[in-house]
């Protein structure tokens, strides 16, 4: 298993399994060939994103990180449900 060890926004992500460099490849990929998809399933994750193709950027989402350290913190749950929706669990 692969940690991260970094902070996003003050949070410490050390404890968290991260996708590796295949699986971040494969989520991308069923991202943009569903990318209204793959944004409103995270809606059911109380996870709002935009798709990367409104900023020319398709495949990818934006994300706004002017929340609470809290907020930040507990969406992180969150984004691994949304991958293992997409089959990538750890």
């Amino acid at each position: 298993m692969v940690i991260n060890k970094v902070e996003i926004s003050g949070v410490n992500t050390s404890k968290l399994p991260v996708l590796t460099a295949g699986e971040k490849e494969e989520l991308i990929k069923r991202a943009n060939d569903k990318e209204e998809e793959f944004v409103n399933e995270g809606k059911k994750f109380n996870l709002l994103m935009v798709k990367g193709s409104a900023f020319g950027c398709p495949g990818f989402v934006r994300l706004a990180y002017c929340v609470s350290h809290e907020t930040v913190e507990h969406s992180l749950p969150a984004f691994a449900k949304l991958a293992a929706v997409y089959g990538l669990e750890k």
